[in-house]
């Protein structure tokens, strides 16, 4: 499990590079892309996408017990009350992400987010420290059972 990094992470004010992700994968019925690698003099930002949202109904639910307790205002709303526990799914799936990449740098995930709706899909930007080395060549972004790989295309000295 990532351990998030203390004193809130980086601060990702000063941009380096940036470098496309791969093309989006199919993933337990849906797709989920890394948009692109963003590396700050800091650290880094990975911004990813779903969409379709895959079935993540594997995660554990703090909200499957009981939904009218832990939504009461909601509890005359199920579906309502089904798209915030799809949300909460999807921030649970990517607070488990972990970062490498083939220097085998100790990446700390200093935290992330999310927005979207199941009509247009879910963007979120998860950000680690340190940023990568200038000998990384590939990052390779874990979460759960999914790998996905960037080639950090450098220019030739």
């Amino acid at each position: 499990m990532p351990s998030h990094e203390p004193g809130g992470g980086p601060q990702l004010t000063e941009f380096v590079a940036g470098y496309a992700g791969p093309p989006p994968v199919d993933y337990r019925g849906g797709k989920v892309k890394v948009i692109a690698a963003i590396v700050y003099a800091d650290g880094i930002a990975i911004e990813w996408f779903m969409d379709p949202v895959p079935d993540l109904s594997w995660l554990a639910d703090e909200a499957a017990e009981g939904s009218s307790s832990f939504f009461p205002q909601f509890q005359d709303q199920p579906e309502k009350i089904e798209r915030m526990r799809r949300f909460k799914r999807i921030s649970t799936f990517w607070d488990g992400a972990m970062l490498t990449d083939d220097q085998g740098t100790q990446y700390r995930l200093a935290g992330g987010g999310a927005g979207g709706a199941e009509e247009i899909g879910y963007k979120g930007r998860e950000t680690f420290s340190p940023r990568p080395p200038p000998d990384a060549r590939v990052l390779t972004v874990r979460v759960s059972d999914l790998v996905l790989s960037l080639t950090l295309n450098k220019p030739e000295n």
